[in-house]
């Protein structure tokens, strides 16, 4: 919503990227299961596409797999030039500082754009 919100008034595209992580062992029945899980990430990006429509915004989705996903984005941002990475994650105490999370934090370091992070 965030994003949305953003582009409309900036009149910038909103891509929703959801980045499915294969499992690590490859058993019988791990390609059904992984096909599961990309098509409920495609259901949840589809969700999040409505909604920055709705706030008037132009939305492209996509479903990407990676092993890191936090890698996944920020190659992503670099390679198509993105100017904003918006991210979501809850702020969890650690050693008498804020944590965001590893990925959230590896973003964070070495996006080559902006990052803001929503917490709840």
């Amino acid at each position: 919503e965030m994003a949305a919100a953003i582009a409309r008034t900036t009149g910038a595209l909103v891509t929703v990227v959801h980045v499915v992580t294969p499992p690590e062992i490859e058993l019988e029945l791990m390609p059904r299961v992984f096909e599961k899980m990309r098509a409920i990430a495609a259901d949840l990006v589809d969700h999040q596409a409505d909604l920055g429509r709705r706030f008037g915004a132009e939305v492209d989705t996509r479903v990407v797999e990676g092993r890191q996903p936090e890698r996944v984005i920020l190659a992503m941002a670099a390679e198509e030039g993105y100017d904003l990475i918006v991210m979501g994650s809850n702020l969890r105490p650690v050693s008498s500082r804020a944590f965001l999370g590893h990925r959230v934090e590896d973003v964070l370091r070495n996006a080559p754009c902006a990052v803001a992070v929503l917490s709840t």
